[in-house]
């Protein structure tokens, strides 16, 4: 998604070091002796506990790795080839974003908007409240919850999506959506973008994440788990996330994640892969190019998915089954005749 969220006051504080100045005082020849001897006695010493913990250990790490497999990364690959293929044959599809960037501008008249900025007023009180949970959850997930004080950021954070009230369609903003971090009151959406996204499902996976963006602040409230997100993106999908790459990578997961929760409190007739497809088709482009704050759109599905492997399994097994039934079906009506 092209997300220009606006961030306002921004800093980085770094630690500086500084050196003291001490008088110096004479050393006699047989202190020089004795302190040369014993530092040669810790370098011995030290390489022997090397030596041991290497011979324990081998050459690998004490951390634990997070594996992934060459069938993980096939299934994620499938995934993606299935909720794109669905976007197509879907009537309430998404428009891919590279489609949107190429429109005309868009009247904030227009039905199509009107629509759309109607959908996400209704759908903004349900999706503050499966954020908020997303953001309790994912924490905990990562093993962020668990000390007072980390618990006490989620929490505020968490907290800080019930600010926004409303969403404001703009048609300069086109197919972005946008908040103000020092006044979160309203979600800015660009009148190409509310037309886009026909969907209940793809509203919630776009209001989630700028709700994310709302919940972590100008004070980063949620850094530690953005970083712990792109970690193991990173390592599963071998992309380069980090900086405000990692924000919006986890604002969208938090996105899907709410629309999958959506979708479980939400039952309906429609098959469960095209509900789910919904939260990520709107990157289903042609046109797969990143900048320096984003992933592509294409790869932003592949580390969603990589990061919810479950939801790719889900995902593909539903497809499955749906496809077997239409195949039944039609054979059914074939004998019939």
């Amino acid at each position: 998604m092209k997300s220009e969220t606006r961030r306002h006051g921004d800093r980085e504080t770094r630690r500086k070091g500084y050196a003291v100045s001490c008088p110096r005082v004479p050393v006699s020849p047989r202190l020089r002796v004795f302190f040369f001897a014993l530092t040669l006695l810790v370098l011995v010493v030290n390489f022997s506990a090397g030596a041991q913990k290497r011979s324990r250990s081998g050459a690998h790490s004490s951390i634990p790795r997070d594996t992934f497999s060459a069938a993980d990364r096939n299934t994620i690959e499938k995934a993606v080839g299935t909720a794109c293929a669905e976007r197509i044959r879907d009537p309430l599809g998404s428009t891919p974003i590279d489609e949107m960037q190429a429109r005309p501008s868009l009247s904030a008249s227009n039905p199509d908007a009107i629509a759309g900025a109607k959908r996400a007023d209704r759908l903004l009180p349900i999706t503050r409240k499966l954020v908020a949970n997303a953001i309790v959850q994912l924490s905990k997930d990562y093993d962020l919850y668990d000390a007072p004080a980390s618990r006490a950021r989620v929490n505020a954070a968490s907290a800080r999506v019930q600010a926004v009230k409303r969403v404001r369609p703009n048609v300069d903003a086109r197919d972005n959506a946008s908040v103000l971090l020092r006044d979160p009151r309203a979600i800015e959406f660009g009148t190409i973008f509310l037309a886009g996204l026909k969907s209940d499902e793809a509203m919630v996976s776009v209001l989630g994440h700028e709700l994310t963006h709302v919940a972590s602040g100008q004070s980063d409230l949620l850094r530690p788990l953005f970083r712990a997100i792109a970690r193991r993106a990173a390592g599963r999908t071998n992309l380069g996330i980090s900086g405000q790459r990692a924000e919006e990578l986890a604002c969208d997961l938090v996105g899907l994640l709410a629309t999958r929760q959506f979708i479980n409190e939400t039952p309906s007739w429609e098959p469960q892969p095209r509900r789910i497809a919904r939260a990520v088709e709107h990157n289903c482009v042609d046109d797969d190019s990143s900048d320096e704050d984003h992933l592509s759109p294409r790869n932003t599905i592949r580390a969603l998915f990589a990061l919810d492997i479950d939801l790719a399994h889900e995902l593909l097994t539903t497809a499955t089954r749906s496809s077997s039934r239409n195949r039944i079906s039609l054979t059914g009506r074939a004998a019939a005749f």
